[in-house]
């Protein structure tokens, strides 16, 4: 049996998002990760986003009316922050209000984890997921499972991007 502890053990620094009005989910997030075996973490926190006073979008107006902004835009600032200012091979990010119960009942460590999907030449790993229907009716549930991803895949709460994936986001 892997120590709770160990679980996160020899990851590269954790990169969370956060709002500037929500101090008591950073603290949270800061205490979920101590719990955990990890005392470094980077925390990257935001104003709300308000249109017409932060960053203006560009790109396809058809896609960015049908965005969260907000969301949007705090994930590509850290991933662009992220690939700028470190040299990691690949990077974790996490959103502030991720649920860690699961941790407990991994058989594996999430390097081990990451390890194993490296025969998959992955560019982008999405660790957490919200199922939106239509999804694979066939199955009752859906396998939680390395596979490539579906479009009723949602959600940013986990993912990990190597340093070549967050290079074509920032450049994009």
């Amino acid at each position: 049996m892997i120590a709770l502890t160990d679980k996160l053990k020899n990851i590269p620094k954790p990169n969370i998002i956060n709002l500037k009005t929500c101090p008591d989910r950073k603290a949270w997030t800061e205490s979920e990760f101590l719990r955990h075996g990890v005392e470094d973490i980077r925390v990257h926190s935001y104003d709300r986003y308000e249109e017409g006073v932060s960053i203006p979008f560009v790109g396809d107006p058809d896609i960015v009316t049908k965005t969260t902004k907000g969301v949007t835009s705090s994930h590509l600032l850290t991933i662009k922050w992220w690939y700028e200012n470190t040299n990691e091979e690949f990077g974790l990010f996490f959103e502030d209000d991720l649920d860690y119960e699961t941790v407990q009942h991994w058989n594996f460590t999430l390097e081990e984890y990451i390890e194993r999907c490296d025969r998959y030449d992955w560019g982008a790993l999405h660790m957490c997921n919200v199922f939106e229907y239509p999804y694979d009716y066939q199955n009752e549930y859906i396998p939680m499972i390395p596979r490539k991803r579906v479009p009723w895949d949602h959600g940013l709460q986990a993912y990990a991007l190597t340093r070549n994936y967050a290079q074509k986001i920032v450049e994009y």
